[in-house]
């Protein structure tokens, strides 16, 4: 009689106090849980705060730190003759024809670096096997550049760069390759001090998502991650490409099991060059441009007789100083010059065409066709070449139009993913495997949130 009367709501009050004593417990654990991230957080920003400069040690890396000190003052004023010493083979011959082009346009290009971190490491020049040393750099470059004395644009970069030294005479090691991977720092006030106020977000809204979907379990789904080789073949004519070209997180090109993305990178103007080119193939059903038009992208400001004449050395050197295979795509046609993608596979394509073919196939689309559709689509969560914006910054300094057609690449790559990802969402939900459907959708929603 008595225990019917405590009953509310087809409960107890002994089961309610149960109750409540988990959820108490749970908020406990919750909340101690995000104080600790909390504090994680704010010990490592002070950490982060309160780090020096990073300095050199030893004769290879102090000679490193003083022939790129040399470098960029030869580059502020203009004047090659301070590069005697602290540049050599490759290095000075790009160097110079840098310092050439902006003394021809005003341009002045002013660089201050903070490194974060430098060190000698065991790694072969790709250009002479017999340097086995480079000194690896981390840190910050703020680049600015000037005309006619007034600053016209700036840009800092997070750089990891990697620098091979050789002795051209007397006892001082010489800058003689290079290789430059730079990002854009993101632009925003103390982003430090942001990363303590991301942390109190995150750790109080973590708090209260817990608190909320206690109950809630979600089943996952382990999906295939995505690999080096992204998709083995063209999708249309189910042959090994002679290039696999991978864009989504950073570039990659293989031929065979090597990976030429490297010796690219090594020279600056020829990648700047070939990527554009690529991305034209990839965007534009006409991806041909005139010689013209690519000279003034590659050298604006220049006169046009000044660009035509480099290009022309540039799209040679294509041919002579890159890997057979790099030299091959780039074909120039009379006043034209176009990336030849026959024989290419590159992911940003193949995962459109994945889309296209599951779009007219969503029946009985095949096994094979799923399993890449759904490497693309864990593989497109990475931006398409993240460090192009550096390249291009390097090579035409915010002029031009690099950054409209990255752009308009990526926006193209979004909305390719989220047509894939609906379409393989709604092939796996015919085959009856509705939990992975459920993944798709899911982490589709997630971007359209992060999108808005």
């Amino acid at each position: 009689m008595w225990r019917h009367l405590e009953r509310y709501h087809g409960a107890t009050v002994e089961e309610k106090r149960i109750g409540l004593a988990r959820r108490v417990s749970s908020t406990r654990v919750t909340l101690v849980a995000a104080g600790t991230v909390l504090v994680l957080a704010v010990g490592a920003s002070w950490f982060l705060l309160n780090v020096g400069q990073a300095n050199p040690s030893g004769q290879l890396e102090t000679d490193c730190v003083r022939d790129q000190q040399a470098i960029s003052d030869a580059l502020a004023n203009a004047d090659a003759g301070r590069l005697r010493d602290a540049a050599t083979g490759n290095t000075i011959l790009e160097l110079t024809d840098q310092i050439s082009e902006e003394q021809s346009n005003g341009l002045r290009t002013h660089e201050s670096r903070k490194l974060s971190s430098i060190e000698v490491i065991q790694v072969t020049d790709p250009n002479d096997s017999g340097i086995t040393q480079a000194v690896e750099e981390k840190g910050v470059l703020t680049r600015t550049l000037t005309a006619s004395g007034v600053q016209s644009s700036q840009q800092a970069v997070n750089f990891d760069d990697k620098y091979w030294l050789r002795v051209p005479s007397g006892s001082r090691y010489a800058i003689t390759d290079d290789l430059v991977a730079e990002q854009p720092v993101p632009e925003g006030p103390a982003p430090l001090w942001w990363v303590v106020a991301g942390a109190v977000l995150v750790a109080i809204v973590g708090a209260v998502l817990a608190v909320r979907e206690r109950k809630r379990r979600v089943a996952m789904i382990a999906v295939a991650p995505a690999s080096a080789s992204i998709y083995n073949g063209s999708a249309a004519e189910g042959t090994e490409p002679t290039l696999r070209i991978e864009t989504l997180g950073g570039l990659h090109i293989w031929v065979g099991g090597t990976d030429l993305a490297p010796k690219l990178k090594r020279h600056p103007m020829l990648c700047f060059i070939w990527i554009w080119l690529l991305l034209r193939a990839v965007h534009f059903d006409r991806p041909g441009m005139a010689k013209a038009d690519l000279a003034d992208e590659a050298y604006p400001g220049s006169n046009p007789e000044t660009q035509r004449t480099r290009m022309r050395g540039r799209l040679s050197q294509i041919r002579t100083k890159l890997p057979a295979a790099l030299g091959a795509v780039v074909l120039a046609e009379g006043d034209m010059v176009r990336f030849d993608l026959s024989g290419c596979s590159v992911d940003v394509a193949e995962m459109k065409r994945a889309s296209e073919q599951l779009g007219s196939n969503l029946a009985s689309a095949p096994d094979a066709l799923l399993d890449a559709g759904l490497r693309l689509f864990q593989a497109s969560q990475a931006e398409v070449l993240p460090e192009w914006d550096g390249i291009a910054w390097q090579i035409a300094r915010g002029r031009g139009g690099a950054d409209h057609l990255i752009r308009d690449v990526r926006a193209a790559t979004r909305a390719h993913r989220s047509q894939l990802g609906s379409r393989l969402a709604e092939a796996y939900l015919r085959r009856g495997q509705s939990e992975l459907a459920a993944t798709i959708r899911s982490q589709l929603s997630t971007v359209n949130l992060e999108a808005d």
